[in-house]
């Protein structure tokens, strides 16, 4: 008769089997493998680490930064014409 265990049962663990490719130039390869090397890590590992813990900022954060913008042009304006009224009213 098999003795009951204390310990816990083992979870499955996923095995890494998909692919996922890019492409790059020569140069951006070999600054990926450099950036790799400096802190010890085997290239698939540092791009995993990079991809899975970096923070990526979206293209709409752009966007909003331009329209912020157009917007501090706006407020410069509307600020020139509520003054100007102000000088007239004063009058």
């Amino acid at each position: 008769m098999k003795r009951p265990s204390a310990r816990r049962p083992r979870e499955a663990k996923e095995g890494r089997t998909v692919k996922v490719e890019t492409r790059c130039t020569p140069s951006e390869r070999d600054a990926i493998r450099a950036r790799a090397a400096s802190v010890e890590m085997r290239l698939s590992d540092y791009l995993r680490a990079a991809a899975l813990h970096s923070e990526i900022r979206s293209k709409a954060d752009k966007h909003a930064v331009r329209a912020l913008a157009g917007f501090t042009g706006e407020l410069g304006r509307l600020g020139g014409a509520v003054e100007t009224l102000a000088i007239g009213a004063s009058r």
